[in-house]
């Protein structure tokens, strides 16, 4: 995800931070598990969008930068929609009832249509193996 560097590291981090503690779990003998959720199944409509307004005063930018193409919620959904992918929301309610069935099944992974994930991890891993940059999530 080139344009989404922060995001983008953060899951990786949290999902390699999962795997660990989904690993020690299991060595330790409980029946508690860990999960990872991929956003999937369509746009997610949430305060990701508005995060600045959280941001508080004492770490405001010192040097404004100029705001980025599909900066809101909308504008991302209109720029997907003209680069011809398909800009489906997902209910988050219908969402929510997912990702619990998926907890309460045991699975690792939780996500809509992880086939198609499965192709794209696939590719950037023989990328990855061949020493070449992985293609983007988009492309």
């Amino acid at each position: 995800m080139p344009y989404a560097s922060v995001y983008a590291s953060s899951k990786a981090a949290i999902s390699c931070l999962t795997e660990a503690l989904a690993h020690q779990l299991i060595a330790a003998g409980t029946d508690v598990r860990a999960s990872v959720f991929y956003p999937s199944g369509g746009l997610l409509d949430t305060g990701l969008w508005t995060a600045q307004r959280n941001r508080p005063a004492a770490l405001a930018r010192t040097k404004p930068r100029p705001p980025a193409p599909g900066t809101t919620f909308e504008e991302f959904k209109a720029q997907l929609e003209a680069s011809g992918h398909p800009a489906q929301l997902m209910d988050l309610r219908e969402l929510g009832r997912f990702c619990v069935e998926g907890v309460q099944r045991g699975d690792f992974v939780i996500g809509h249509g992880l086939e198609d994930t499965a192709v794209m991890l696939h590719r950037r891993a023989d990328a990855i193996g061949a020493g070449q940059l992985p293609p983007a999530a988009l492309s």
